[in-house]
């Protein structure tokens, strides 16, 4: 039977070397810019969860794509002082959430970015962001596996028995997890967000060929 150690041993190993590959390249390519360009709004915009999605939707959703590109462009989320990446993510949540079809996830992601881009960087610490795929996942967890959660069901858990989508302290995860950085197991949640509904039913082989696979966001 897989344990969560190795787990954390797989998603290491197999799966979060797409996502530093992704994010070193942009900050390469723009850690020194002062200004977000069209098209450095855009490589922030398209990529991880974003990229996955199906040609259709990018066609039914171009005119979001357009408004995001646009506000990013104007905005001075790169040469604002932030001091954390909350101050950072909800800034940007405020002037992104009221266009059509943007999701919470997508916001997490774009600050991500625009925070890993930033010099010097300013990335998710001492909280977890759980929208969409990763929602699924730390749900999936709690059922499989409660003595991960360091607190009891009745202080996070919502009137039917979930966690609710939102932001969380790390500190609501046991050792290992919560030792993991946080960007890190947020990503983990949402690719493995199936398996963790058996993790004591599987083998750790089954873990190393997992594909890449999200839930969608709005667009």
């Amino acid at each position: 039977m897989a344990t969560i150690n190795e787990l954390m041993r797989a998603y290491y190993l197999h799966r979060s070397q797409g996502m530093m590959n992704f994010l070193n390249n942009l900050h390469r390519q723009y850690s020194q810019n002062k200004k977000i360009s069209p098209k450095m709004a855009k490589d922030i915009l398209e990529g991880g969860h974003q990229e996955r999605l199906k040609y259709e939707l990018k066609i039914h959703y171009a005119q979001t794509f357009r408004d995001v590109i646009a506000i990013l462009s104007k905005s001075k989320f790169l040469t604002d002082h932030y001091t954390n990446f909350e101050k950072l993510y909800f800034d940007i949540h405020k002037v992104l959430y009221p266009i059509k079809g943007i999701g919470h996830l997508s916001i997490y992601d774009i600050a991500l970015r625009i925070g890993y881009i930033r010099n010097p960087q300013i990335i998710p610490d001492k909280k977890i962001y759980i929208f969409r795929g990763a929602w699924v996942g730390i749900n999936n967890l709690y059922v499989s596996n409660p003595s991960y959660f360091s607190k009891p069901a009745s202080s996070f858990l919502n009137k039917n028995g979930k966690i609710s989508e939102g932001v969380y302290d790390m500190a609501i995860f046991d050792s290992p997890l919560c030792d993991m950085p946080s960007m890190f197991l947020e990503d983990l949640l949402c690719v493995y967000h199936t398996q963790l509904k058996k993790i004591t039913k599987i083998q750790y082989s089954q873990l190393q060929h997992v594909p890449f696979y999200y839930i969608e966001d709005h667009f």
